[in-house]
């Protein structure tokens, strides 16, 4: 537009200042519009760089909540399944808003580009937090059903002692061997970190209470 509106203003020009003066209005038009593009782009640039700041942030942040919901719980078998794979789906988040964002050539696009994706990290925390807390409240579970089976086999045991025709005395050592099984087993299944491990020490100590 502005080599346009020259030309028409040079071909009416009647003297040597008015073909100047409109040269000097093309050459200022054509300098405005790139000091235009050159601010959207610095504009454009600055806003990518603090979208990407702020979605790496929210991935950070998010990581830190998945972390602080496992702790205690970390190396439970199922627990650390779901915060590994919930790490992996936000490492990948990431990487794609960070691809989009540096794609985006609209300034606006840029800006709804940050709201989504942050609100992707935090929808996606909030679905890991709640399925850690599951994790976590099932494996307890497990865990105190496999001691309250030890104890009920223990509890039976010793009514069956007491039914025996033995000295008290046998019948106290064969009781005390019995609590020893069951504290043993309890620490062991207390201390386990997966399904197996909690089976194994159940086994072994009703094995260990009917022996």
């Amino acid at each position: 537009k502005a080599v346009a509106a020259a030309e028409a203003s040079i071909n009416n020009a009647e003297s040597a200042d008015d073909v100047k003066k409109a040269m000097n209005d093309a050459q200022n038009n054509i300098n405005q519009q790139l000091a235009y593009v050159q601010d959207y782009y610095n504009q454009l640039q600055a806003a990518k760089e603090s979208a990407i700041a702020a979605i790496e942030q929210a991935a950070a942040d998010a990581e830190v909540t998945i972390n602080e919901a496992a702790k205690g719980y970390g190396n439970i078998e199922t627990v650390q399944h779901v915060v590994v794979t919930y790490q992996t789906q936000l490492g990948s988040l990431k990487d794609k808003a960070k691809l989009l964002i540096n794609a985006e050539t609209n300034l606006d696009g840029v800006g709804q580009l940050k709201e989504d994706n942050i609100k992707q990290i935090q929808d996606l925390q909030n679905e890991a937090v709640g399925k850690i807390q599951t994790a976590i409240q099932d494996f307890i579970a497990l865990q105190q059903k496999a001691i309250e089976e030890v104890e009920q086999k223990a509890a039976t045991a010793k009514e069956e002692i007491d039914g025996l025709g033995v000295d008290d005395s046998d019948k106290s050592d064969a009781k005390a061997q019995i609590d020893n099984i069951v504290n043993t087993a309890k620490a062991a299944i207390n201390e386990a970190t997966t399904k197996n491990k909690i089976d194994e020490a159940k086994t072994k100590a009703i094995a260990d209470i009917h022996n």
